[in-house]
Formats: C-alpha cells, sequence, structure tokens
C-alpha cells in the first residue's frame, strides 16, 4: 500500500494466553493521521487495485466482519519514563 501513497501504518493484534473464550483469531488494525489521508488509502484500497492485492495474498485464509472506526487525538508524544 506505500507504493500505492497510503501513510497509513498497520497492525496484527493477536489475543492474549489465558484471555477466555475469543472468536476471533487476531485484529488487523490500521492507523491514519487524518481523514485526507484516510481518504487516500479508501481510494487505493477501492478503486486503486488493494483489495485485490490484499486477497492475494490471504488466498481466501481470511475473513471480515464489520470493520470498526474510531477517531483519537494523540495528546502525549514521546516514551514513558
Amino acid at each position: 500500500m506505500a507504493d500505492m501513497g497510503s501513510k497509513m501504518a498497520s497492525w496484527v493484534m493477536f489475543p492474549a494466553l489465558g484471555a477466555g473464550d475469543i472468536e476471533f483469531d487476531y485484529y488487523n488494525l490500521i492507523a491514519i493521521d487524518s481523514y485526507a489521508d484516510f481518504g487516500v488509502a479508501w481510494e487505493n484500497m477501492v478503486n486503486g487495485g488493494g483489495m485485490q492485492k490484499g486477497a492475494a495474498i490471504n488466498d481466501g485464509t481470511s475473513t471480515c466482519d464489520s470493520p470498526r472506526m474510531s477517531d483519537s487525538r494523540m495528546v502525549r508524544t514521546g516514551t514513558a519514563s
């Protein structure tokens, strides 16, 4: 996606051991700085071939339910001491 102009960051998060009976294997999370960057990423996914590339990589091994979106504002930068 970076080659297509996307500025998003992406992580895969797995449930922790002992977390109980969880109905998913992992979450794929993305972070984007602005709604303008979100628009670029969405355009690349929907009209630029990103979904097809993702489907080819996953080769049917993953399924999605309803996506979730959160909006937040960073209030602190740096590392904890």
